[in-house]
């Protein structure tokens, strides 16, 4: 399945429950595929993980978002997932300068596309 077609398939999941929990999972998915060597590419570079998402996209993301209680997102929570699930990667971004930052842009990035506040 192509990252589009699981983002919109997770959209829809996230709009019948467990809000917080799907999009920190999503986030979570995203990194997946990625590599220590292609993580630590990405915050020294200062590259996004979202970079191929549309701003089309997004906005239908959005849309289905608003119904949906997205309150409890934060980098905290997102961290101690990726601890769990992906302790490489957790170590790469706590120990690369600016991987604490660059990991707080990206979910500072899907609150901001998703309008939460």
């Amino acid at each position: 399945m192509d990252p589009r077609q699981a983002l919109e398939k997770v959209g829809n999941v996230a709009i019948g429950a467990f809000g917080d929990r799907v999009l920190i999972g999503v986030l979570l998915g995203f990194l997946d595929d990625e590599t220590p060597g292609l993580c630590y590419k990405r915050i020294t570079e200062n590259a996004p993980l979202f970079d191929f998402i549309s701003d089309e996209d997004w906005q239908m993301y959005a849309e289905k978002a608003k119904r949906v209680n997205f309150k409890d997102i934060t980098v905290e929570r997102v961290a101690k997932e990726l601890k769990k699930r992906r302790n490489d990667l957790y170590s790469v971004i706590i120990n690369t300068p600016g991987g604490a930052d660059w990991l707080r842009a990206q979910v500072d990035t899907v609150r901001q596309k998703m309008g939460i506040t």
